[in-house]
């Protein structure tokens, strides 16, 4: 998911500060997000999705098999 959260934002020609100030996150949390150094959890999955303007579907691993880098802990 890290690299699918840095591909879209290119895309939507935004820069990482942009992508944090519309999550309402520093700019190190962002990174620490979209690097998978930090979990990735529900509520900043709808966040992300939302600023990205896509589904929180198009951020999640294209590799079902593949870790989890979802926290579902906070469901």
């Amino acid at each position: 998911m890290t690299n699918r959260i840095r591909e879209i934002r290119k895309a939507r020609g935004l820069g990482l500060a942009d992508l944090a100030k519309r999550i309402g996150v520093s700019m190190s949390a962002m990174s620490k997000l979209e690097t998978g150094h930090m979990q990735v959890t529900v509520k900043y999955l709808e966040k992300l999705a939302k600023a990205l303007d896509v589904a929180p579907a198009a951020l999640l691993p294209s590799d079902p098999g593949g870790p989890s880098m979802i926290n579902n802990s906070l469901l």
